[in-house]
């Protein structure tokens, strides 16, 4: 069995009978889903100076995706399981909400808009909250090292947040 459900896999490890379950840094966060002019399509826009801003093309859609390192995490916690108090937790795998009301996209804008001023023009469509699962104490790096852990002779768990290491974890696999 491969467990590769990312923010959940303690939960399916658990269910599995796995004892030593890792600890991690679970955060909550807004993405926001925004619609800009014509000309920024298919553009990207990262600002790495500090903390950044990102704006990136929401694939498949006329859309771009806007984070900003410092306002999108509303929560952090420290522990097996992503256990929030956070309000907007309620919202989490439920697709995008629109509703700017409980968004803080108004306070994005705002800030991003210092360094990338073509985000005024923005039009908020949406917002999304997800969980980002980091390896504890990585504070300084926000480093999310891909792991691979062989639990039992049955039961491996993979933890990645970025897609593009999938063939690297692929060859850990010497079954």
């Amino acid at each position: 069995v491969i467990v590769a459900t990312y923010s959940n896999n303690n939960f399916v490890l658990k269910n599995l009978g796995i004892k030593n379950l890792n600890e991690f840094k679970f955060e909550l966060v807004e993405k926001i889903l925004i619609k800009l002019p014509k000309e920024y399509i298919n553009k990207s826009f990262v600002v790495v100076d500090g903390n950044f801003v990102c704006v990136d093309p929401y694939l498949g859609t006329k859309f771009h995706l806007l984070s900003d390192v410092k306002l999108s995490k509303l929560e952090t916690i420290i522990g097996k399981f992503p256990v929030f108090k956070n309000k907007n937790k309620k919202f989490l795998n439920k697709g995008i909400i629109k509703n700017i009301n409980i968004s803080r996209f108004k306070m994005f804008i705002n800030r991003s808009s210092k360094y990338l001023s073509f985000l005024k023009k923005a039009e908020y469509v949406g917002s999304m909250f997800v969980i980002r699962t980091i390896k504890k104490n990585k504070e300084k790096t926000d480093e999310r090292t891909s792991d691979v852990q062989f639990h039992s002779k049955k039961v491996i768990s993979v933890l990645s947040g970025k897609w593009n290491n999938c063939v690297y974890l692929a060859k850990n696999f010497k079954l």
